[in-house]
């Protein structure tokens, strides 16, 4: 039994070391998304101004633009916060879990 209980703290070690590599990598691979996004609304910002200013077919393609990277912006943080949320909702029916197994 001491065996499994050690192969067991092993694994869960080295899950611990994989979480952490993977978000190293995810935030070296995709940024910080809350800069992405506000970098995101500058930009549509700015080129709203100049489409109001200019309203010309290469200003509005410019703002489509922009406004389409800010929306993929703002999926990445939607899939950020669902990610999070599923991990808390798995991390609190576990200690419900083991709370109902004490009685």
């Amino acid at each position: 039994m001491s065996s499994m209980f050690h192969g067991m703290m092993k694994l869960k070690d080295k899950l611990h070391r994989l979480k952490q590599r993977l978000r190293w990598w995810n935030n070296a691979c995709f940024g910080n998304i809350f800069d992405h996004i506000t970098q995101a609304e500058n930009e549509v910002k700015e080129a709203e101004h100049r489409y109001d200013r200019n309203p010309t077919d290469l200003n509005l393609i410019a703002l489509n633009r922009s406004t389409t990277v800010l929306n993929q912006a703002l999926t990445l943080e939607e899939d950020f916060w669902r990610e999070t949320l599923v991990e808390e909702l798995g991390e609190i029916s576990k200690s419900a879990i083991r709370h109902f197994r004490a009685y």
